[in-house]
């Protein structure tokens, strides 16, 4: 059970980064002058976030699907050396997905193997299923690996976009 919540964590992390990028890019800095703050642009900035990235009809799939795109329209030359990186977020995404929703399966066998099945059950072609995942060590390592991986290039892309280096 300990494994759900350390990958829910990261792909909560990997949200947050997407959320200040999205932030970034779609609100336009207002000019500072006697009659505006720092704290002006923060308010906007904070207002952007919850008054549209927090909605529950925004989801974290929409919100990877808008980030795409600024990459593609902004830093072609980053999307296509790091072509993996939408997919390989989607990919925690769905393991998140299934962590978040399946039922937890206890079986006396899988503690020695340190492997722990979630089931769902399913009605695909109106036929009800059970949908079956597991986790184990091994995976949750692959797992690290791949959210590490996507949280450098995700700051990288965020700082591309702060700075004059967009590649168009």
């Amino acid at each position: 059970m300990h494994y759900r919540g350390i990958v829910i964590h990261w792909i909560v992390k990997v949200e947050s980064l997407i959320d200040d990028i999205l932030v970034d890019y779609y609100t336009v800095p207002i000019p500072i002058t006697l009659a505006s703050t720092i704290r002006d642009v923060y308010h906007k900035k904070e207002e952007f976030l919850f008054s549209f990235l927090s909605k529950p009809n925004v989801n974290l799939d929409f919100k990877v699907s808008a980030l795409h795109y600024i990459a593609k329209r902004h830093c072609p030359k980053f999307l296509s050396k790091h072509k993996e990186l939408f997919h390989d977020i989607r990919e925690l995404v769905e393991f998140r997905n299934i962590l978040a929703h399946m039922k937890y399966n206890p079986d006396k066998s899988e503690l020695a193997s340190k492997t722990i099945s979630f089931y769902r059950y399913t009605t695909d072609d109106n036929k009800p299923k059970v949908k079956e995942a597991q986790m184990n060590p091994k995976i949750l390592n692959y797992l690290y690996v791949e959210y590490m991986e996507c949280y450098r290039l995700l700051y990288d892309l965020e700082n591309m976009l702060r700075s004059s280096s967009v590649d168009e």
